[in-house]
């Protein structure tokens, strides 16, 4: 019996190795039997990119010289439990585009470039280097329209690209998209008679509780745009940081956004743009529970993919991106 109690402690050390070795090798015969998943062959697309994610640069004049700015993982969405409801299509002819059943992993190189006014620097601003890094007066937004035209691009909506990011149809050999932040009274006075002039199409991004306001569109205008071809999608109910709001505020901001602006365009909409490009696991988990399919940041180049849904990209065009710097953006 001594000797038995004395070679304990070998018994055991004997019988955890053999244990171990037990678990590793049936973990190893689970993985070698597990096969692979695939998706189905992707239609013809544009070219293909890197695959890391943004982290965006706050709305300053800094964006003048750094167009592209340095990259970091994104987040990944949580979906919850009780998702909030979401409004259906008010348009029993809608098309709306459908969220994958797995991932893709695909990438396209697709330069998504985000404005804000569309107009000059007021008299009494001329000093302002944030008036003026928001502000894209109308020729030089011209110029920029005139070079992508002769180089051959071709505008596509915020739905388009999430289709083709979903092995739908192929887009166009140049793709681009053009969006439009906050909902600002020169979207339409000035922006959108000269995409029309260059047969271009753009993608509004509007803040709900600030149309209507003095320097912003009425409801009328951007019912119009929506009529005349142009992509309308939600910015949230108020311009304000999404981190900051919990999951029941993200409901108003996000949900009551998204329900607003199908009231008032007669269809729905399911994309998002955070406000000042600010985002975090919450705002994330948020989107999934009010039914938006994507969402873009403010930053990180021209690589999309479905799998960064949540954090797609977009270069920042401000008042100071001649055309010179505008083909960076784009090569980006």
């Amino acid at each position: 019996m001594e000797v038995i109690i004395k070679r304990l402690p070998v018994l055991a050390f004997l019988i955890a190795a053999a244990m171990a070795v037990g678990v590793s090798a049936n973990g190893f015969a689970a993985a070698s039997r597990a096969e692979p998943t695939t998706g189905a062959s992707a239609p013809q697309s544009p070219s293909v990119s890197r695959t890391s994610a943004p982290l965006s640069l706050p709305e300053s004049a800094s964006d003048a010289t750094a167009v592209v700015t340095e990259m970091q993982l994104p987040l990944e969405a949580v979906p919850t439990a009780t998702p909030t409801p979401t409004p259906a299509p008010a348009s029993p002819g809608a098309s709306i585009p459908v969220a994958p059943t797995e991932r893709t992993a695909r990438v396209l190189h697709v330069p998504v470039l985000m404005y804000h006014y569309i107009s000059a620097v007021p008299p009494n601003q001329a000093a302002d280097r944030f008036a003026i890094d928001l502000r894209v007066p109308p020729d030089l937004f011209e110029q920029h329209l005139a070079y992508l035209r002769a180089q051959g691009y071709e505008t596509v909506s915020v739905p388009a690209l999430w289709n083709a990011l979903n092995g739908g149809p192929a887009l166009p050999a140049k793709p681009i998209v053009l969006t439009f932040d906050d909902g600002y009274a020169d979207a339409y006075t000035n922006a959108l008679p000269l995409l029309k002039k260059y047969g271009f199409s753009g993608t509004f991004f509007v803040t709900c509780n600030l149309i209507g306001r003095p320097g912003y569109m009425s409801w009328d205008q951007v019912r119009e745009l929506d009529a005349s071809g142009m992509d309308i999608e939600s910015h949230a109910m108020d311009h304000k940081p999404m981190s900051t709001f919990s999951l029941s505020g993200l409901a108003y901001q996000m949900g009551q956004a998204r329900a607003t602006l199908a009231q008032q365009l007669g269809h729905d909409v399911r994309f998002f743009a955070y406000p000042s490009g600010d985002y975090n696991a919450t705002a994330i988990q948020g989107l999934a529970a009010n039914g938006y399919l994507a969402a873009f940041l403010k930053g990180g180049g021209s690589a999309q993919s479905a799998d960064w849904r949540y954090t797609l990209r977009r270069a920042r065009v401000s008042g100071y991106a001649t055309v010179t710097t505008l083909t960076g953006a784009l090569r980006f």
